[in-house]
């Protein structure tokens, strides 16, 4: 804010507000991008220190999109971690190449800091994001690498019979590597259920990482605990 307003945006400027009135030191930090953000400049809004860091760029490699690699930011991040010294980092949005990855919550755990999450949407559990299965079909949201990977692939336009056949090479090749193993050896643009997988990595990863967890309604909860993270 005031560039981007959204409900993401709302929820931590108030809540940084009512941290501010209870005596906190609170700072919100947000990653600016030099091919399209103008103002790479703190500011204050309502009181509130904006620090900005240099991100260099909202699109990455297809590793840092998908996470597995980090981002060009992060080394500024950790600059600004040593600077500040923080007491807790609280994040609201995993976004990988374009902002906060699992390396950042890493970071700022490593620091020393306690790490806070906030869940706001259905996208953490779901990865097409409207619990759907195919579009059609209310999805109970439970994940399941052979269901969510052939909803994802039916949102690609992929017919039903060569998704299968593509599920079959994947569970045979997952076996021989080993499922320990897969991340560095199968790439998630030849593998179609590696992004299911490494999905429910990056869940576990926030889950574990987190000192405190925070769902935002019963619905983000009921989510939670379908998938044993509760």
């Amino acid at each position: 804010m005031p560039q981007a307003v959204g409900g993401i945006e709302l929820y931590i400027h108030n809540l940084a507000k009512g941290l501010l009135l209870k005596g906190h030191d609170v700072k919100i930090v947000v990653p600016a991008y030099e091919d399209y953000d103008t103002n790479m400049n703190d500011y204050v809004l309502d009181g509130l220190p904006v620090i900005r860091y240099n991100g260099f760029g909202a699109e990455g490699s297809k590793l840092q999109m998908v996470g597995i690699e980090p981002n060009e930011g992060l080394s500024n991040f950790k600059k600004l971690l040593a600077r500040e010294k923080p007491d807790v980092v609280h994040f609201s949005q995993l976004t990988n190449s374009s902002g906060v990855s699992l390396d950042h919550i890493l970071a700022a755990k490593q620091s020393g800091a306690k790490v806070v999450y906030t869940n706001h949407l259905a996208e953490f559990i779901c990865r097409r994001g409207n619990l759907k299965y195919k579009g059609i079909k209310d999805c109970d949201g439970h994940i399941t690498v052979s269901k969510c990977t052939a909803c994802m692939l039916q949102n690609k336009g992929m017919n039903a019979m060569t998704a299968a056949a593509l599920m079959f090479a994947d569970g045979i090749a997952t076996s021989i590597v080993g499922k320990k193993n897969y991340i560095h050896q199968l790439q998630p643009v030849t593998f179609p259920g590696f992004a299911t997988r490494w999905h429910i990595h990056k869940i576990e990863s926030v889950v574990n990482m987190s000192d405190a967890f925070v769902s935002i309604a019963e619905w983000n909860s009921n989510l939670m605990k379908k998938n044993n993270l509760f």
